[in-house]
């Protein structure tokens, strides 16, 4: 096994990489249908706007009464913290994200 060179990348410099290729063109694809599809969830919900989190009153018990399996998007969508505000789409999305395409990463 060859030693690891002084060139190899740092954990820093692997994050910096990836935040300069998030503003590719298929990164932004990709975020456009999430949102996309957040919105269109968040609507079939009856949860209003959610660019500030927590409008609507569907809760969890309350969606899953209306479909036979919840998902990873409902869950995020009717989650609220103490106060009763919950995520917003930005903040869905970037969980979406990282459940999606971070975890690939540890599977190899």
């Amino acid at each position: 096994m060859k030693p690891r060179s002084s060139s190899s990348r740092t954990g820093s410099a692997i994050m910096e990489s990836k935040s300069a290729a998030c503003g590719s063109v298929r990164c932004k694809i990709v975020h456009e249908h999430s949102e996309r599809v957040i919105q269109e969830r968040r609507k079939s919900l009856g949860l209003g706007g959610g660019s500030v989190g927590g409008e609507g009153t569907a809760t969890l018990e309350s969606v899953a009464k209306q479909k036979k399996c919840l998902d990873f998007l409902d869950i995020l969508l009717t989650a609220t913290d103490e106060e009763g505000k919950g995520l917003t789409d930005l903040e869905i999305r970037n969980e979406a994200d990282t459940f999606m395409f971070e975890g690939h990463d540890t599977t190899t």
